[in-house]
Formats: C-alpha cells, sequence, structure tokens
C-alpha cells in the first residue's frame, strides 16, 4: 500500500496508471481509461497545444521563430508536439542529433509566459545551453549556486525567465521548490526536461548525487498538468527501468522515442597489419620500450 500523502511520493491513481515500464523504443499510445472527445486533450491533463499546429506545422514554426537555416526533424516536431499535448515523454537519441532544439521548441510553442526548466549535469552545460538559446531570442538563465548570488537573481527568474538550466541539486534546493509553491509558478511552468537522463543511473547511487534518484519529489509540485520528459543519448534496459522509477513515470500518460546513434560519416575502416613492428596508426614506428 503507497500512502498518497508521504512527502516526496508521486501520488497513485488507479484510473490514471498505464501500463509498465517498455523499452523506448516501443512507441505505443498510452493506456487511457477515460475516452476524450480531443485528440489533443488527455483526461485530467493540460495541454499547451493549439488545435491548429500539426506536426508539420510545428516544423514551420519552429523555423520561424527561431530563425533556424534547416527545417527541424520529424523526431523533434513529434516529440515537441506530444510534450505540448501534455505526454510524459523519452527520448533516446545521439549526441549532436538536436535533442537542445525541442527544449528549445517547447518553450517557443507553448505560448506567452511559459517556462520550461532543464535539468543538466554539469554547469558547464548550463552555460553553453544558456548561450545557445540567448542566441535564439529566448530568456535563458542558469541556475546554480554561482548565478544565485546575482541581486534580485529568483525575481528576474520568476518574472522573466522562458527557461531555466538547472542542476538535480539545485532543483530539489528550498529556494527553488519555493517557487514551485506559488501557484502562478507553476501556471507557466510547460515542461520539466531531464538532459543526459543516464546520469540518473550513473551517478545518482551511492553517496555521489544522490539527487538524481530523488527527482520524482517534483512530482508533488507538478501535479498532473506539467509533462516530464527526460533525453539521453544512450540507454540499456535496466537504466531505462531506473529513470522510470526516479522519474515518477507511470501515473500520467507516456510516450518514447529511440531514434538511434547512427552517424554515418563516421566509420572505423580495418585495415591488414602486415609488419607487427610498424603501428599503422602512427607516422612512426613503435619506439623500442614500447615493444
Amino acid at each position: 500500500m503507497v500512502d498518497e500523502n508521504t512527502p516526496g511520493t508521486p501520488s497513485i491513481s488507479q484510473t490514471t496508471r498505464i501500463a509498465p515500464p517498455e523499452t523506448p523504443r516501443k512507441c505505443k499510445e498510452p493506456t487511457i481509461r477515460h475516452a476524450t472527445s480531443s485528440p489533443y486533450l488527455q483526461p485530467g491533463i493540460k495541454a499547451n497545444l493549439s488545435k491548429n499546429l500539426s506536426v508539420e506545422n510545428v516544423k514551420l514554426r519552429l523555423k520561424d521563430l527561431l530563425g533556424l537555416p534547416f527545417t527541424p526533424g520529424d523526431f523533434q516536431a513529434h516529440l515537441i508536439h506530444r510534450i505540448l499535448r501534455g505526454y510524459d515523454s523519452f527520448l533516446v537519441a545521439g549526441t549532436g542529433y538536436g535533442k537542445s532544439l525541442v527544449f528549445e521548441g517547447v518553450s517557443k510553442l507553448a505560448g506567452k509566459r511559459k517556462l520550461v526548466i532543464v535539468i543538466c549535469p554539469l554547469k558547464a552545460l548550463e552555460r553553453d545551453q544558456v548561450e545557445h538559446a540567448t542566441a535564439k531570442g529566448i530568456k535563458a538563465y542558469a541556475v546554480n549556486e554561482d548565478t544565485v548570488k546575482t541581486p534580485r537573481f529568483w525575481q528576474m527568474v520568476e518574472q522573466h525567465a522562458q527557461m531555466l538550466y538547472i542542476s538535480p541539486e539545485m532543483a530539489l534546493s528550498p529556494a527553488f521548490l519555493g517557487l514551485f509553491k506559488s501557484s502562478s509558478f507553476r501556471r507557466c511552468t510547460a515542461a520539466i526536461f531531464v538532459d543526459e537522463a543516464h546520469c540518473i543511473d550513473e551517478w545518482g547511487e551511492e553517496e555521489f548525487r544522490l539527487q538524481y534518484r530523488q527527482l520524482d519529489c517534483l512530482r508533488p509540485f507538478t501535479g498532473n498538468e506539467i509533462p516530464v520528459a527526460a533525453c539521453t543519448a544512450t540507454c540499456q534496459t535496466d537504466t531505462f527501468d531506473i529513470i522510470w522509477d526516479s522519474l515518477g513515470y507511470g501515473h500520467r500518460p507516456f510516450w518514447g522515442l529511440d531514434v538511434g546513434v547512427e552517424h554515418p560519416n563516421l566509420c572505423h575502416p580495418p585495415a591488414l597489419l602486415l609488419d607487427p613492428f610498424q603501428c599503422i596508426l602512427l607516422d612512426d614506428p613503435l619506439p623500442d620500450e614500447c615493444l
């Protein structure tokens, strides 16, 4: 028996529970027991998607709003569309596939005065993402122990931010959770992303970065209105199960997508080593002490 009133434990409703986790490549519609007349809204789920915004329109709008020299890919448009419809989501896509465009796309298309929160593992990654988002006209802030020292920082975040890049430790800090206690802040939050989600498995155990395994503590604040999406370039089934539990998945509609990690421009052509004393990877023979 799960106590629904236990702090830090997402509430469980038998009427909204969906099937147990499966690997992300099995992209099925979430199991919903109550019918709805709108294909854009799931029962009890708040969506930020205009009924006139199709997947193809997502591509066109993003290219225009973000000033992109290219058209976003199908997987980016589909994932943005699902998140704006209120789905919890999971994305497996290789490095360089454009996962950050999904964060920025949700921020731009969710509507005015909407906020996207991205949980990042490193401050260097936060700074890099903020620079890219700012260059596209998005008011983005990095939230860490350095930036919070800025005078009136939290006030600026609450009033102006469109995107926040934050560590799991800072996301669970009293100062940040204090923002979530504000109903206006919750209404403005369109989605929460967990970037490099495999860190939940690799870094969240023992005493290294325990907060990674405690991110489901955000669910009592996000309720049934704010979708949570995880993104990573690498995810085995065991890692996926840990991410599923740590992010409190299973109580809202869910959509997962495995794009793959193929890089056709990168390859390792084999070559026959004819002389064991000549390393084919170096211009010069190996020194004697290396043999």
